[in-house]
């Protein structure tokens, strides 16, 4: 009897449900969420053998070359995908799987490509497009022998007049920077010059006078900005308080708006602006990252204007924040470091950067690292402590390309101006470097800072004003004076 009903309990039990290829690509998703891609291209693998139409298996190995990719197998993943564009119908999904991985195969071009084919066959994704990517993909490019193709980009989304889907005025304007680029290298000028009215950014415009490569339109740049750049200055905040008059409450544009307020000395207005948008932090973490940046911002102008002390404990309160949930975190608990070495707090830097540095490996870049590096090196420099200020400057020198500003700001707190001469050289020479560098070096109003960061500002002269520099600045660019002050302009 026992051996009858086990067999009709067995002929009882449901069937397996097989999953879908749908339900594995998820399970796959999921993996890779997880950053167990060894799992998950095991999964589709053994998915793969399995009959089934064209349509699917081109979805399967769409999902395989990119977990190929994401393991670092480039050469695979691309012969993958592939196989997969030919099995399947185009989507913008798909097209943009293939960019991101041809550009991790370092093949920035061919990512370039992708996209200009996706403006072909699919125009209203290119707005969607992410702005941090596309300008990562836009620095990759800047090889010479890249030109012509970084050039068709840069166009084709000043054509479409890209923002990256943000409202603030001259979101995006690198954009525009760089199809005026390509416009005066083909000595299309007059295309230039009707440009540069859409050139809002005050930043970009004064990278523009400051380049050699932009030489040919100097003159109109000039007219457009004023002297001392005092007309773009006063235009950005006209723009910034127009957008921010429009949308009170949209915190990017506010954030900007501070910035520019402060660029004309109004920094009791800007802080009265923010104020009231920093005191709950419970309402900040639901923002998100935004406003993250709005505190940041604030508690920079509480340094500036000699409350040091306020501007740390707000951001100590923004950091008691979820880090593990909001890893974006890791930039405003840099920047904290860098408030207190910049107002003579070296002891309380050194605790705040080791609060960074406990943290796990993985929640920032090795550029973040660095800064760290930079943050504790500087604050022992300041302290007297040598052994431990060049412990931390020798561990930046490993790698000194991962980070160049970390590793400059480290050389010249530390008195090391022939080390500094040779960096400022290097980011003189590398094409996506140069303009940044230029922009440091130029003159601008005095800065609102404590001892420390004033000495190091004073090295930093005193390295451009050697030979070799201004030899470097001379055949790349050209030293001005700004109507900014140092404090929020020319960080190195």
């Amino acid at each position: 009897m026992a051996r009858l009903i086990a067999i009709a309990l067995t002929a009882a039990a449901p069937p397996a449900v097989a999953e879908t290829t749908a339900q594995v690509i998820e399970r796959a998703a999921e993996l890779m969420r997880a950053r167990r891609h060894s799992e998950a291209l095991t999964l589709i693998d053994a998915e793969l053998p399995k009959r089934m139409g064209d349509v699917e298996r081109g979805k399967l190995l769409y999902q395989r070359g990119w977990i190929q990719s994401l393991a670092g197998r480039h050469e695979a993943a691309l012969a993958t995908l592939a196989r997969a564009r030919s099995l399947v119908a185009e989507t913008p999904e798909r097209m943009l799987t293939r960019a991101r991985a041809e550009r991790r195969a370092d093949r920035p071009a061919a990512a370039a490509r992708t996209i200009l084919n996706l403006r072909e066959l699919f125009p209203f994704e290119i707005a969607k497009l992410d702005e941090d990517w596309l300008y990562a993909l836009d620095r990759d490019l800047t090889d010479r022998r890249n030109a012509d193709i970084r050039f068709a980009l840069v166009s084709m989304l000043t054509a479409r007049g890209y923002t990256g889907g943000r409202a603030v005025p001259g979101a995006a304007s690198w954009v525009l920077r760089d199809t005026v680029l390509g416009l005066v290298r083909r000595k299309r000028l007059a295309e230039a010059r009707a440009l540069l009215p859409r050139a809002t950014d005050a930043g970009i415009v004064v990278g523009m006078m400051v380049d050699r490569q932009y030489e040919p339109i100097w003159p109109d740049l000039e007219a457009m900005a004023g002297i001392g750049a005092v007309k773009a200055f006063a235009a950005e905040n006209a723009a910034m308080a127009a957008a921010h008059a429009a949308a009170p409450n949209d915190i990017e544009i506010t954030t900007a708006y501070l910035l520019t307020l402060a660029t004309l000395g109004k920094e009791a207005e800007a802080l009265a602006i923010s104020a009231p948008l920093v005191a709950d932090m419970a309402k900040v973490e639901a923002q998100g990252e935004d406003a993250f940046w709005l505190v940041d911002r604030h508690a920079a102008l509480l340094g500036a204007t000699g409350r040091v002390d306020e501007g740390e404990v707000l951001l100590g309160r923004l950091l008691t924040i979820n880090f593990s949930k909001h890893r974006e975190l890791i930039s405003m608990a840099i920047n904290r470091t860098a408030l207190l070495n910049n107002y003579d707090r070296p002891a309380q830097a050194i605790v705040a950067a080791n609060w960074v540095g406990a943290k796990d490996a993985s929640a920032g870049t090795e550029y973040a690292w660095q800064l760290v590096r930079a943050a504790l090196s500087c604050a022992h420099a300041t302290l007297g402590e040598p052994a431990k200020a060049t412990a931390m400057l020798d561990e930046i020198m490993k790698r000194p390309s991962e980070g160049y500003a970390a590793a400059t700001r480290a050389l010249l707190c530390n008195d090391r101006l022939d080390g500094a001469e040779k960096v400022i050289l290097e980011r003189l020479a590398a094409p996506e470097h140069r303009t940044a560098m230029l922009v440091a070096l130029q003159n601008y109003g005095p800065g609102r800072f404590g001892k420390a960061r004033t000495e190091w500002d004073r090295r930093l002269y005193a390295v451009r004003d050697r030979p070799a520099v201004r030899a470097a600045i001379e055949r790349h660019g050209r030293i001005l004076s700004f109507a900014a002050p140092r404090t929020y302009w020319g960080g190195f």
